[in-house]
């Protein structure tokens, strides 16, 4: 029997609501529906019914609702057995991230310590990081919070809370300035993220409240970029303040943005059943040392 079919039915079972269900499970509402019909077709049974907008459980829904508890529990408990007795022979770390950047000197000090561990980082926006930690492509993620309305069955631990401003070159025009409205920005040659990160998301709404033209002259997949020109005075950018505390700010100035921008709560983000190697938890712990650092 199909665990992974079995969990969407549990699932299903605890919301009484497609939508809901689909939602908490990361996939479209079509999806679910396909694979209920799957599972009712493959156990020769029909689990779930529907009167007046309203779903109900049969009585061998009722009957597999019992049992697929039992059976994702035995499944889990026997995943963390093995985790816990396994040999580890191939040490890696699989990490997906709102920002590469927050590694980069934790990274330097851990590969002291563990110099045979493998780590890939990949970056996307923190809808996408959430996907890839529940299908299991990654060990955990790092997130924005504000940009994530339901982490279902994860676990979710808060680090840093973050917040935007513009930087300039300090022998910009704007250089001297210490606090300025983002209508300042529209006249200026602007260097951005791409839309899907959390600087353009937060910031962008805005500047549609406030009817701004942000378009950017130069758009960049992170934020490495966007540092380089501004260093070399190609134009002004926007950053969140945990990437200008991971990098030198000589020559830069950093500019308060007088439009209320919500800060981002940046969140550590993992399966709550996931049982993390010793490798694993030591970069962890370096992490969050950091960021502590960070808050001070």
């Amino acid at each position: 029997m199909d665990l992974r079919l079995l969990n969407y039915f549990v699932v299903l079972c605890e919301e009484l609501n497609y939508g809901r269900a689909a939602k908490r499970l990361f996939i479209t509402q079509p999806t679910l529906s396909q694979q209920m019909k799957s599972l009712e077709e493959n156990l020769n049974c029909q689990l779930i019914t529907k009167e007046h907008h309203k779903l109900s459980l049969t009585a061998e829904g009722e009957v597999l609702k019992i049992q697929a508890y039992k059976l994702l529990r035995a499944a889990n408990e026997t995943k963390l057995l093995l985790a816990k007795t396994q040999v580890i022979e191939d040490q890696k770390i699989t990490i997906y991230s709102s920002g590469c950047h927050f590694f980069t000197e934790s990274l330097a000090e851990y590969a002291q310590g563990y110099p045979a561990v493998s780590v890939k980082i990949d970056e996307c926006s923190s809808k996408n990081v959430v996907r890839n930690v529940m299908e299991e492509r990654a060990d955990f993620g790092l997130v924005y919070l504000p940009l994530i309305s339901n982490t279902g069955d994860l676990a979710v631990e808060e680090l840093f809370e973050d917040q935007f401003f513009i930087t300039v070159n300090k022998d910009h025009p704007l250089g001297n300035y210490h606090r300025l409205s983002l209508k300042a920005l529209e006249s200026e040659r602007l260097i951005l993220v791409k839309p899907s990160l959390a600087v353009r998301e937060m910031v962008g709404e805005v500047a549609v409240q406030k009817n701004l033209n942000l378009r950017p002259n130069y758009e960049f997949p992170n934020y490495v970029p966007c540092l380089d020109l501004v260093r070399q005075n190609v134009g002004v950018t926007i950053l969140p303040l945990s990437f200008a505390k991971f990098h030198s700010l000589d020559k830069l100035q950093l500019i308060e943005i007088e439009e209320r921008i919500p800060k981002a709560t940046l969140a550590f983000l993992y399966r709550k059943e996931k049982v993390f190697a010793p490798h694993q938890l030591a970069f962890i712990n370096q992490i969050k040392a950091r960021f502590r650092l960070l808050n001070n």
